[in-house]
């Protein structure tokens, strides 16, 4: 048997860590210039993202309490397929990129005069903004995340699919 085929990311991650998270980051800053957009979900704390593809538009749920996401990085590594050596699972850029989705999109929203949806955007992000705040300081942690690229925890929820059936009509984006 020969030695275990890599995935391009967990290569790019074992030869050049740095630059592979530092690649992750920039991508996650510029989703919104890419295309992509996000709305609520009728589920608390979670977002469909829109990603634009060839074939018209991908979709991906975010869970920003759980930080979990549908997108195939994550996925993948939800699975078992690890790219950290440390067994960690990786932020994907739509979870590292979220906030800044949001406020983006929320202001397109009143720029386009769809002040509706901005402010249901808005207010469901007000609502998880609260609750990860809720959680931390009931867990001690006042301070929150360390960094931007903190890696998720690794739990028996990671991959567990969003409510799909409980996703806003794809109009409100």
């Amino acid at each position: 048997m020969g030695e275990p085929r890599l995935s391009p990311s967990q290569r790019a991650y074992l030869f050049n860590r740095e630059q592979f998270l530092q690649g992750l980051k920039e991508r996650s800053e510029s989703l919104f210039t890419d295309g992509y957009r996000v709305s609520e979900t009728r589920c608390p704390y979670k977002f469909v993202i829109y990603c634009p593809c060839k074939e018209g538009e991908k979709t991906y749920f975010v869970d920003a309490i759980a930080e979990t996401c549908t997108c195939p990085f994550y996925a993948r590594q939800a699975r078992g397929e690890r790219i950290a050596e440390e067994g960690i699972i990786l932020s994907c850029k739509h979870l590292l990129g979220l906030k800044q989705l949001v406020l983006h999109t929320r202001q397109s929203h009143f720029k386009e005069g769809s002040t509706g949806c901005g402010y249901r955007l808005w207010v469901h992000w007000i609502a998880t903004l609260a609750e990860r705040t809720r959680r931390r300081i009931a867990n001690n942690n006042p301070r929150g995340r360390e960094s931007e690229l903190h890696p998720v925890a690794s739990s028996s929820s990671h991959g567990k699919e969003t409510d799909h059936e409980n996703v806003r009509s794809a109009g409100t984006h």
